[in-house]
């Protein structure tokens, strides 16, 4: 009776919000490994990437000879042909969708690969090989849009790899000593942190050094050959990517717009009629909005535009 509730309680499986039936399904989880290694060197350094997308294989058996268990709403009788070929129909969509596995529940999915077999000793009835491979719900998933500014990963970057530095030094002697060191640097650029400023010629200097600190500490480390200079080597390599990046919004920073007061108003109603307008950015392009609380009709407001 035991076994019986604990296979109650297993969600019916489904694909694209249609349950179909089940004989087995297999999921696989694994971690991306990247290998750090040098010739001649024994050993090697194993940097954890991150968890790779989970991958989900499933046989739907197609039969109408199945009878649905009490939670699952597939129709008895119906598997074949109707629901083979609703089920071919959805997975042959270039999009990704639902599939709820039946102990770990609701995962987003892309379709992989469908394999079956039409026989004539077998009249009636097949068997859907099926695979699914997880990914990011771009619509719902906040993690990409909500990515460190170049600025703040430049500085995080730096500051861990200047934490290490007394332990580089004994792996890579010949690394390059510098007045101000890349944390400090990176600290300057971040403490900017506005769009006006970062995108300002005045912020360029800061970031040539930054970029030439962090060539000068790659090449000795890479001529040091060594498994463990890897994680110095990666965040130098984060330093160069966001300050190419920097360096790029300076190259082409964002545009100015001008828009003409219609009607006499304030500076937090000026923020919602001018798209993506800020605060902040508003009063250090127009100084004289903060002499008075009113803005009048006719005065002209510039303004960022998308880069």
């Amino acid at each position: 009776m035991a076994v019986t509730n604990a296979f109650d309680k297993l969600l019916p499986f489904k694909w694209q919000d249609k349950h179909y039936p089940l004989t087995r399904i297999r999921i696989s989880l694994a971690h991306d490994l990247v290998t750090h290694a040098y010739w001649g060197v024994d050993g090697a350094r194993i940097e954890d990437t991150g968890v790779a997308p989970v991958r989900i294989e499933a046989e739907i058996p197609i039969a109408n000879t199945i009878f649905p268990a009490a939670n699952e709403k597939w129709s008895a009788g119906t598997l074949f042909p109707d629901a083979l070929r609703a089920f071919i129909v959805d997975f042959g969509k270039r999009k990704g969708g639902i599939l709820q596995h039946p102990e770990f529940g609701e995962i987003f999915c892309k379709p992989e690969r469908v394999d079956f077999e039409l026989t004539g000793d077998k009249r009636g009835s097949t068997a859907l090989h099926a695979s699914w491979v997880e990914t990011l719900d771009i619509a719902n998933d906040t993690s990409l849009a909500s990515l460190p500014a170049p600025q703040d990963q430049l500085q995080a970057a730096a500051t861990d790899l200047e934490a290490s530095m007394t332990d580089l030094r004994a792996l890579a002697p010949q690394l390059p000593v510098f007045t101000e060191d890349l944390d400090t640097l990176g600290r300057k650029i971040a403490a900017i942190g506005d769009s006006i400023t970062v995108l300002s010629y005045r912020t360029a200097g800061l970031v040539n050094r930054v970029l030439y600190q962090a060539n000068r500490i790659e090449g000795s480390l890479l001529r040091a050959k060594n498994a463990l200079t890897h994680p110095a080597i990666t965040n130098c390599r984060i330093i160069q990517a966001a300050a190419y990046a920097l360096r790029a919004a300076l190259l082409k920073p964002a545009g100015i717009g001008l828009y003409t007061v219609r009607a006499q108003t304030t500076l937090p109603a000026l923020v919602s009629v001018i798209p993506n307008a800020k605060v902040g950015d508003l009063i250090k392009l127009n100084p004289g909005l903060m002499r008075s609380p009113v803005v009048v009709k006719g005065t002209q407001v510039r303004y960022l535009t998308a880069a």
